[in-house]
């Protein structure tokens, strides 16, 4: 039974992960960070600052310390190389912290975006709150993305959190950032990949492939929609038959690490597709007004906020379009096999247990209509 899939941002629609201006010299988070505190990086790397030797570090520090003035959980953190000069720094404000302690069970990191002016590495913490809107954590420069800086980078968030690590934390497929994330996060932090930076690496790793007819809308299934291990399996196994591809080197790469950005791999954590946020933003028709006064669904709408509503509600009208079947008792475990008619290979066992309270427990029962 499916309750969730893997968070994805889309650039494409309205709730993209973060806006940046690329040819401008300022960065603006959008909807996150007012204009004039986005600038605090063109102000601190400016000509004072950036490329310079400091004639200590008291000057930078001054001209921090003016910020916590006025905000005395303002934090932030620098590193000079051994001429002096400004290679890495970081800073969070106090509403970010304060976010970051309600939202921080999934951290988004991304480098994907460069400052014209000075030509570091913009490096933004972003996490999503419970009305699904992105929240800034920390901002972050980088001067390389080298594995040291990303180290220094990520020791610095975590300090500025009371070291407080996150559940999952989803970036790019750069090795150095993977590095980074396992010397200094705990071992216990899930590391995930996001699956629109791996569609745009397809590009230039299966350019030619990408061409063929029907590549791309087979391995976008496979990037986002497989809900189970053996659909997954059977799908990627039709792809490489189908297009000759068994040994292209980053397919084969990809599926060695399939765990870290394969929704069918990933059902033991509450990640949530903002892949179609257009669909979650606006109730598409009228048909919710046809389960407006089921009682789950009246009690839903008294405990969530209307963004956390409209994603419960979707996933329980899919769920309408499931067949069941009675498996079997074995007291106090009842036994279901649910699956959706003409789209499902499998069938699903959902087990319920009645004793000390209602618990449920979905497994992969078996194959079936293999295609």
């Amino acid at each position: 039974m499916e309750i969730s899939s893997s968070i994805v941002f889309d650039r494409d629609c309205d709730s993209s992960l973060i806006a940046f201006d690329r040819d401008c010299d300022s960065i603006f988070p959008a909807g996150v960070v007012e204009k004039k505190n986005a600038i605090l990086f063109e102000e601190a790397a400016s000509s004072e600052f950036y490329g310079k030797q400091f004639p200590s570090e008291d000057v930078a520090s001054e001209f921090f310390a003016k910020r916590q003035i006025d905000e005395a959980d303002f934090y932030y953190d620098f590193e000079q190389d051994e001429n002096g000069a400004l290679v890495n720094f970081f800073w969070r404000y106090g509403r970010m912290m304060r976010d970051y302690h309600y939202f921080g069970d999934l951290l988004v990191f991304d480098t994907t975006y460069r400052t014209n002016k000075y030509g570091m590495i913009c490096a933004p913490f972003v996490g999503m709150n419970h009305h699904a809107n992105n929240v800034m954590f920390g901002m972050g420069f980088i001067l390389n993305e080298r594995t040291e800086s990303f180290e220094w980078l990520f020791d610095t968030f975590l300090t500025s959190m009371g070291r407080r690590s996150p559940i999952t934390i989803m970036t790019d497929q750069a090795q150095a950032i993977a590095a980074g994330i396992r010397n200094i996060f705990p071992k216990g932090v899930h590391h995930r990949l996001c699956v629109w930076h791996i569609e745009q690496n397809s590009k230039k790793h299966i350019g030619a492939l990408r061409a063929l007819d029907g590549f791309t809308d087979l391995f976008g299934y496979l990037l986002k929609y497989c809900e189970t291990p053996p659909e997954f399996e059977h799908y990627w196994k039709r792809m490489l038959l189908k297009y000759d591809c068994a040994n292209v080197d980053w397919l084969n790469h990809l599926y060695k690490i399939k765990e870290m950005w394969c929704p069918a791999f990933q059902r033991n954590f509450e990640w949530r597709s903002k892949e179609k946020g257009r669909d979650y933003n606006t109730i598409r028709g009228n048909r919710h007004l046809a389960f407006a006064y089921i009682g789950i669904l009246i009690h839903a709408r008294s405990l969530y906020t209307i963004q956390a509503y409209v994603l419960f509600e979707e996933e329980f009208i899919k769920g309408t379009a499931c067949d069941q079947k009675d498996a079997g008792v074995n007291f106090p475990e009842y036994y279901y096999h649910l699956w959706r008619p003409g789209k499902d290979m499998i069938k699903h066992e959902m087990t319920i247990y009645v004793r000390g309270g209602l618990r449920l427990l979905c497994v992969v029962m078996a194959l079936m209509n293999l295609q």
